[in-house]
């Protein structure tokens, strides 16, 4: 081999040396699991650099807005991340869900939901919600953005239920609310399940018109939320009226469960308590 030809070697084969050792420290990151414990500690430490960037006095409103959009960004990048560790989904991490991020969690340990307040609006509030979904016997999970195209889309889930139809599917019920103003506020019962590793709208409720996958009611005159209910096990399944108002009244549609669809019972207003 010429000088030429081993000169060429030589820094061919130490620029490999230097790649492999220089590799960032958060690309070697993801090619192993984090303790749901040590991914608990890092996403509050996220929360909280959100609420300091809220928090601090800026010199402008465009400045604050950058900082609480790039601490947005680090909490959702981090835990879309993360979420692919199957082990994430039966932990409680505690430890963020005390800052304030909400998390709900399927009974079957297949479907979990983190919400969090962008801190990006004022009396109408802003969430970004992240899901976290088992498709079957894979070692990953699937992680799936769901936060709004539309602000006035934006919502956080509370509870995840669960009902099985008589053809053996898993459909989950997610209950969902919405801050529009400091009064006006809404209610969501969404039905999906679990196909080819993603989520798929699930069109349970029977209603006089046809079948649809939410229902979805709104007050404006109260700081609550209108208060949709689940009974029997899941098998009732209460709507509260609405008044031309805005008021929530004390009667309630009422749609039962028949092992395949909820299904509306007219003339059954009444209080599930």
């Amino acid at each position: 081999m010429s000088a030429q030809g081993n000169i060429a070697r030589t820094l061919f084969v130490g620029t490999t040396v230097f790649l492999v050792l220089h590799t960032p420290a958060s690309q070697c990151a993801t090619q192993r699991d984090v303790s749901p414990e040590k991914v608990d500690v890092e996403l509050s430490h996220l929360l909280d650099n959100l609420h300091d960037a809220k928090n601090k006095t800026y010199s402008d409103q465009l400045a604050e807005s950058d900082a609480v959009g790039k601490a947005n960004d680090s909490l959702r990048s981090y835990l879309k991340q993360r979420a692919r560790d199957p082990k994430l989904l039966s932990v409680p991490l505690k430890s963020v869900s005390d800052l304030g991020m909400l998390i709900a969690t399927s009974p079957d340990k297949k479907l979990r939901l983190y919400s969090w307040d962008t801190q990006t609006g004022g009396s109408m509030r802003f969430y970004s919600t992240i899901a976290q979904l088992h498709p079957g016997n894979e070692n990953r999970c699937t992680v799936i953005d769901m936060s709004p195209k539309e602000a006035g889309d934006s919502e956080f889930c509370k509870t995840i239920s669960m009902v099985r139809t008589g053809e053996g599917k898993n459909v989950y019920l997610l209950q969902t609310y919405s801050v529009w103003s400091s009064t006006f506020r809404g209610s969501t019962i969404e039905a999906y399940s679990i196909e080819h590793g993603t989520l798929k709208k699930f069109p349970i409720f029977q209603t006089t018109k046809g079948s649809l996958w939410e229902i979805e009611c709104s007050t404006s005159d109260s700081y609550d939320f209108p208060d949709i209910e689940l009974k029997n096990n899941n098998k009732s399944l209460f709507v509260p009226l609405i008044d031309k108002n805005g008021h929530q009244t004390s009667k309630y549609l009422v749609y039962k469960f028949n092992g395949n669809k909820y299904v509306f019972q007219p003339g059954a207003q009444r209080s599930p308590h």
